[in-house]
């Protein structure tokens, strides 16, 4: 997936308070599938190259919802 969260193999990067608890991982990995505009957090900045458009200047956002258009359209076409 093409986003700042997610490695370049479409691993997530989430953070949980409770490890040994599975139902903490289902809620990390679904909050972090539905937030649109989390906060800043470096430990799940895995995708640098989404990472620095996404945080950088209006343009660079711009570019970064491009490609995450792109992404979708093309996987889920």
């Amino acid at each position: 997936m093409y986003l700042l969260t997610h490695a370049g193999d479409g691993i997530p990067c989430y953070a949980v308070t409770k490890t040994d608890e599975g139902r903490a991982h289902i809620d990390a990995i679904i909050n972090l599938m539905e937030e649109e505009n989390g906060p800043y957090d470096p430990r799940t900045q895995v995708n640098q190259e989404a990472s620095k458009l996404y945080w950088g200047t209006p343009e660079q956002k711009r570019e970064y919802n491009r490609k995450l258009r792109r992404y979708v359209a093309f996987r889920y076409s």
